[in-house]
């Protein structure tokens, strides 16, 4: 299967205090939508109403998918109701060596963490 375009759009990041944020997302990510047409990776199109995100102040949430051949990869989810989030098992394709490759989510998820405040304790101890 050929690469996915790595076109990039404004998305909508809702953190876990319910915040909405603009943050970059890969158009062919989310374009992978459920049987439901819900975005597999959650969120929305962004609005010029939201703040836009603070890469080195926050990192998102996200689940690792897993393709058997090529490994882990970490995949951001853009809301906690998305099926990715949610429903281990979930497919989604990912690029991987100069293609698309179809990868499941498990069920290991990394935390979305405020990395700036981390950054400033550890600068004043």
């Amino acid at each position: 299967m050929a690469a996915q375009s790595e076109n990039a759009l404004a998305w909508q990041y809702t953190d876990d205090d319910g915040n909405t944020w603009t943050r970059r997302a890969k158009k062919a990510i989310t374009d992978q939508v459920n049987g439901s047409s819900e975005v597999l990776v959650g969120g929305e199109a962004a609005s010029t109403s939201d703040n836009v995100i603070k890469v080195a102040l926050i990192r998102p949430r996200a689940v690792y998918c897993d393709n058997d051949t090529y490994g882990r990869k970490a995949v951001v989810c853009y809301d906690t109701t998305c099926d990715l989030w949610t429903t281990p098992g979930t497919t989604i394709n990912l690029n991987c060596q100069g293609d698309s490759r179809a990868f499941v989510s498990t069920r290991f998820k990394l935390k979305e963490r405020a990395i700036g405040r981390t950054q400033r304790i550890h600068q004043t101890t």
